[in-house]
């Protein structure tokens, strides 16, 4: 299944990504515990919402087993790094790229062959403060188009779900500050030039795509690519793939 339109894959940047709900889970992580490193073990015990430290193993877990099958061996041989800005990478390789994000009960992971990518997914609804959080998210240009179309709620997740994408395959996180890139008029559209920060210039290009089908997430995903982005996606359920 793919969310951008087919064209020829030469011309295209091809991202897997699965996604599963940590629900399926129940209240325990189970076996799911088996596929994460020591250190993100760790990491699991030290998360006090019990909704997040599960959505955080089935993140975890899927970018190993979608690697394994991507590399041809065992998910416990793959190692999973993070580099000096956070950005996750397979130990010793550069490429292909990946990525995780999870949000609520959510949890995804996405692999690249031939970029670096980004993904994230937001769960949240609308809240009190959406202004003020627009005014740190949007560019000035941007929060004034928002507010003309309304200050819808579902806008702003969409523009935030695409900056954090690119910002996270560009390896510079959200430290960079959101507001220094420009995607366009929420809800933003892959059509649109975009404006990036300085540190991201030195790039080819940069791509994104909005997923609308996970759940009722807002979620995207972007690739250090002059192409563009085709995300083919697959919900994962308990006991597919590998998850115990």
């Amino acid at each position: 299944m793919t969310d951008a339109a087919d064209t020829s894959a030469a011309d295209t940047t091809q991202v897997t990504l699965w996604w599963a709900d940590a629900a399926d889970w129940g209240s325990s992580p189970g076996d799911l515990m088996a596929l994460l490193s020591a250190p993100e073990r760790d990491r699991f015990a030290r998360l006090r919402r019990p909704a997040d430290a599960l959505a955080y193993a089935c993140a975890h877990a899927l970018v190993r087993l979608l690697a394994a099958r991507e590399l041809g061996i065992g998910p416990l041989e793959v190692g999973l790094v993070a580099d000096l800005g956070g950005k996750p990478r397979l130990d010793g390789r550069r490429l292909p790229g990946v990525s995780l994000s999870h949000s609520g009960t959510l949890a995804c992971a996405a692999l690249c062959r031939t970029a670096d990518i980004g993904i994230d997914l937001e769960t949240s609804g609308p809240r009190t403060g959406a202004d003020r959080l627009a005014e740190r998210v949007l560019t000035p240009r941007e929060v004034g188009t928002w507010r003309a179309n309304g200050g819808a709620w579902a806008d702003l997740m969409a523009a935030w779900t695409v900056k954090e994408a690119l910002l996270k395959a560009s390896g510079l996180g959200i430290s960079a500050g959101m507001e220094a890139l420009q995607v366009g008029a929420p809800p933003p559209a892959a059509a649109h030039p975009l404006t990036v920060p300085e540190a991201m210039a030195p790039a080819e290009g940069w791509a994104y795509a909005r997923i609308t089908t996970i759940a009722a997430a807002a979620a995207a995903v972007a690739a250090a690519s002059p192409n563009p982005l085709t995300a083919r996606y697959e919900r994962i359920l308990r006991g597919q793939c590998g998850m115990p």
